[in-house]
């Protein structure tokens, strides 16, 4: 499967500047894509919430809005859009100021092509790094939600048995089910009358099936959880 390109795009008030960035260097070569230009920060931010790019090339010096506050509005609606700067030799030091705004890298004009593919390279391994990292979040999240039940029996089970301390055990309390709201709950523990004559499946199978009825019974009730109680024998509840 071919990697996804970056997208970017340019923002400057000069037609010649926005032409040149995108045929300045060979961009697909190095796995990106320009999929608009703007030729001021107004512009630009329409065109940013429909494309969605992922690096934003940008001139200082525009009418109506100029680059440094265009970066300030783009940071505040997603970090983490990469901005670079465009500047002038005479503009340079005042660019370098706003690097507090979270502008990634400047770009001297005139331009040149080795060092733009230099900073177009080390914005797209930096991109790819922080989508792996939010391909493993998702990841993350995703098995949690899919055990989600699982590991609430856990913790209901950790809790019974005083398995951790009170603070991890809090800690937990708070994920599954917000912040705690009272100090005391009453705990029954129901246990099934077993025939001698059955064998461990079978005995399971009845303690799943009284289970269920038991649920049936209770889940009507708001604030009560049932949940297998694995600190004795394997048919508790």
């Amino acid at each position: 499967m071919e990697a996804r390109k970056v997208k970017a795009i340019v923002v400057d008030d000069e037609f010649n500047a926005r032409r040149l960035l995108p045929v300045l260097i060979d961009w697909p070569s190095i796995g990106y894509e320009f999929v608009g230009e703007a030729s001021n920060g107004n512009e630009a931010l329409d065109l940013i919430d429909a494309l969605r790019p992922d690096v934003v090339f940008t001139d200082i010096n525009m009418p109506y809005m100029d680059g440094l506050e265009l970066s300030k509005l783009v940071k505040e609606r997603d970090p983490l859009t990469k901005i670079v700067i465009m500047t002038a030799y005479p503009e340079f030091e005042y660019a370098q100021t706003s690097i507090h705004l979270g502008v990634n890298d400047f770009l001297l004009k005139p331009l040149q092509p080795e060092i733009v593919a230099t900073v177009a390279n080390d914005l797209k391994a930096r991109i790819e790094q922080e989508t792996a990292h939010w391909n493993e979040y998702r990841l993350m999240q995703q098995r949690l939600q899919e055990h989600h039940e699982s590991l609430k029996e856990k913790f209901l089970n950790d809790l019974l048995a005083g398995a951790s301390s009170v603070e991890a055990l809090s800690q937990r309390y708070r994920y599954f089910f917000g912040q705690l709201s009272f100090e005391f709950c009453t705990l029954a523990v129901l246990e099934p009358q077993s025939e001698m004559n059955k064998n461990e499946e079978d005995r399971l199978l009845l303690a799943l099936g009284k289970a269920s009825g038991f649920w049936r019974l209770f889940c009507r009730i708001g604030r009560i959880l049932l949940f297998f109680k694995t600190i004795m024998d394997a048919s508790s509840y």
